[in-house]
């Protein structure tokens, strides 16, 4: 056997054995001016190596994360005596060397040395943050597997139990671990095995910040490709392989100034939303998101996503294969094409088979065929069919939309995204807002500590979430929440009582967690995009307003602006007054009654993929999507299109069976079946559509607009800061 040393890192010292003994463990020698730290134990350490240590400048302090890395520490303390600090809770393990300076919660060994006391791993676990080498000793805190070893790049990221690496740490673990970590500045992580010289602390809250969205897991999580995989793909940028989503859709945006900023302080609830502002080079104006987490760096990595989502299809969509031809005329020749009158055509529309259409290059899932779509349906807003003319002469089809954007660091992710929305639109699109039901939920049994937590946070704030269930369809929870202050005078800002988050997940838990974190995101988002400039300045960081005021945003739509622009004028008491039977609860249902699956069964983009779109395929439902990723691009963004989910029904006069029936099934006077009576029109369905109705449907625009009438704000806002600039301006 022989011990072996090398500098890992400028003044760190790793040693170890051949061969390995035991766990194998290493041990490492920090060289500091005020006395060097010995942290971790190699298995063995022989008269060479403590010679080796000796000319260092031997040791002044002694230390490891927990007992099952103790090693041969006993030969560093008979060899140097120093002062040993040991976590009081793994005292007992540690008789084989006199422990002088036992400690609770943190210690510091010596300015820029801290051990802080995590927990987790096991009861006494610690680690050493080195403050001036950005630099954390995270013991088996985390756990990393590398490209190569010892030292590299970080391919994957986990946690778990020290007896069984199987068992996941409990949330409140991993909120002890993220809440230590989070303020803590290092790069670098170095555990008993592993030196992971960059990303670590980004890769560490992406995995907390995971864990905590749904059940803990402890498979390790996928940080980039293996170097096998890297290696497939040589026209992808080198270092796009990042542990940071944010980084990687950072590094896809288009060439432009950009400010990510947090907004979170323009509330009360202390749940984190950032935002992300992007002035493209290109051409003039601003592409605006916002995003939400359990901490900064994933409502970070949200905000980021929402932003590649809305650029990449301004980018994609003008280079998709195209081609102007009827339907009649694709079908004739053979084309796979889809039947327009499967995409909820507006009521009062003109088309026809016959007409030219400009179409685009869609594929199917899962076989990835391709098939030809309106290109209308391929875009998400009107500006990514700038320089591309409408074929009919009665212009397009219907307005682009935003529904089954999806974006995320893989293609399974991405789509995944864009059919949880699609299912989460299609649930409430005329169950909520102008046409509330008032379906109620009770917490009456929850798992997930996250969702008390957050609820907590919201009653220390004044502020009543209103947690409310607009459908199941799916075997999937569909929730939405909305609420006001206890006292209505407390609220930094009336449009903040108008806020609506929503959530829809196979794990019912899950999509609730989602609807109250977007709830408290959309409070913020409120009042920081509609709210007066002086009122939200203290949040901009430098630059933003004046990049803001040269390049002021345009406003698409009218009526969202009038909408919004009398609401602003309200009192806090006139709107919640206007949105009160939104708030209304008739009758409830209890949490534990609605469906879920079991813990554990979606731990990965894929599972969850195959289960969504598995249940569509099992309801005879065709999936389609249209890819917006650049080839070997380092984020992956995607529009999905599933033809029999509903979109938009309130607002552009769009709808299909679905809602047909469910307003039928209410009673409604907005939508039937039959003659159209005066004032309503027939809706366009495909044969198949009718015949699943037993009869001609029709839907009346008049009354839709007198349900939404004052409540259209709910539905369409102006873009960010026009109200403001407007307000200035006259």
């Amino acid at each position: 056997m022989s011990v072996d040393w090398t500098e890992v890192l400028p003044g760190i010292t790793m040693f170890w054995t051949e061969p390995q003994i035991g766990v194998g463990s290493r041990g490492f020698l920090v060289e500091h001016p005020n006395g060097n730290i010995a942290f971790e134990g190699a298995t063995w350490y022989d008269d060479a190596a403590l010679d080796h240590i000796e000319s260092l400048g031997g040791i002044q302090y002694l230390s490891a994360s927990h007992a099952h890395v103790y090693g041969a520490l006993w030969r560093l303390s008979e060899r140097f005596s120093p002062e040993t600090v040991i976590q009081e809770a793994e005292l007992p393990y540690a008789q084989a060397f006199p422990v002088t300076w036992p400690f609770d919660g943190r210690a510091e060994l010596t300015a820029g040395a801290t051990l802080h006391h995590t927990g987790g791993h096991t009861p006494g676990h610690a680690v050493l943050h080195l403050e001036d080498r950005r630099l954390l000793f995270c013991g088996d805190a985390l756990k990393f597997t590398l490209d190569e070893y010892p030292v590299g790049d970080a391919v994957s990221i986990s946690t778990h139990r020290a007896y069984d690496a199987h068992i996941p740490l409990t949330h409140a673990d991993i909120r002890q671990y993220r809440d230590l970590m989070e303020p803590l500045d290092f790069d670098a992580v170095i555990t008993p095995w592993e030196v992971v010289p960059s990303g670590g602390k980004d890769a560490a809250l992406h995995l907390f910040a995971e864990q905590l969205s749904g059940r803990p897991f402890a498979d390790p999580l996928p940080l980039r490709e293996t170097v096998e995989e890297a290696d497939a793909a040589p026209d992808r940028a080198e270092g796009s392989h990042t542990a940071d989503p944010a980084r990687a859709y950072q590094e896809a945006m288009p060439p432009g100034e950009t400010f990510a900023f947090p907004i979170t302080d323009l509330d009360r609830t202390d749940i984190p939303v950032w935002t992300v502002a992007h002035f493209p080079e290109e051409r003039p104006g601003m592409n605006t998101s916002a995003g939400y987490g359990s901490t900064d760096a994933s409502a970070r990595i949200g905000a980021w996503g929402e932003l590649y989502e809305k650029a990449s299809s301004r980018q994609a969509v003008p280079e998709l294969p195209r081609r102007t031809a009827s339907y009649e005329d694709l079908t004739a020749a053979g084309e796979p094409a889809l039947d327009p009158r499967r995409l909820r055509l507006p009521v009062g529309t003109t088309y026809a088979h016959d007409q030219p259409l400009v179409w685009a290059q869609a594929r199917r899932y899962p076989s990835h065929d391709p098939v030809w779509i309106p290109i209308e349906e391929a875009a998400a807003y009107f500006g990514d069919l700038d320089g591309i003319s409408p074929a009919r002469e009665d212009g397009w089809l219907y307005t682009p939309i935003t529904n089954g954007l999806g974006a995320g660091d893989s293609f399974e992710r991405a789509l995944g995204h864009g059919l949880m929305e699609l299912v989460q639109r299609d649930g409430n699109s005329v169950t909520y807002r102008a046409l509330d039901q008032g379906v109620g939920v009770s917490v009456d049994s929850v798992a997930d500590p996250d969702i008390r937590r957050l609820l907590d946070q919201f009653d220390a704030a004044g502020v009543e979430p209103i947690i409310k269930l607009a459908d199941t369809a799916f075997g999937m929870a569909n929730f939405y929440v909305v609420g006001h202050e206890r006292n209505l005078e407390d609220a930094p800002h009336p449009l903040m009582i108008t806020g609506c988050g929503e959530g829809v997940h196979p794990d019912r838990e899950i999509a609730l967690a989602k609807a109250l974190r977007e709830y408290a995101s959309s409070r913020v988002r409120k009042r920081f995009n509609h709210g007066m400039l002086d009122d939200i300045r203290q949040v901009f960081p430098d630059g933003y307003e004046e990049h803001v005021r040269q390049q002021s945003p345009a406003n698409e739509e009218s009526r969202s602006f009038q909408a919004l622009k009398e609401w602003r004028d309200l009192s806090v008491e006139a709107l919640h007054d206007r949105i009160d039977f939104s708030l209304r609860v008739d009758e409830t249902v209890r949490l534990s009654s609605l469906p879920t699956v079991a813990p554990g069964t979606l731990q990965s983009p894929e599972a969850l993929l195959d289960l969504v779109a598995g249940r569509f395929l099992d309801a005879g439902l065709d999936i389609f999507y249209v890819d917006y990723s650049p080839e070997g691009g380092p984020a992956h963004a995607v529009k999905a299109i599933v033809p029999p989910l509903e979109v938009e029904t309130a607002t552009y006069d769009r709808i299909g069976r679905r809602n047909i029936r469910r307003l039928v099934r209410r009673g409604s006077n907005i939508a039937g079946l039959g003659e159209p009576p005066s004032g309503a029109q027939r809706v366009p369905l495909p044969p198949a559509d009718e015949e699943a109705l037993g009869d001609q449907a029709w839907f009346h625009p008049g009354r839709m607009r007198e349900a939404v009438d004052g409540l259209y704000a709910m539905y369409r806002e102006p873009k960010r800061h026009v109200l403001a600039l407007e307000a200035e301006r006259s």
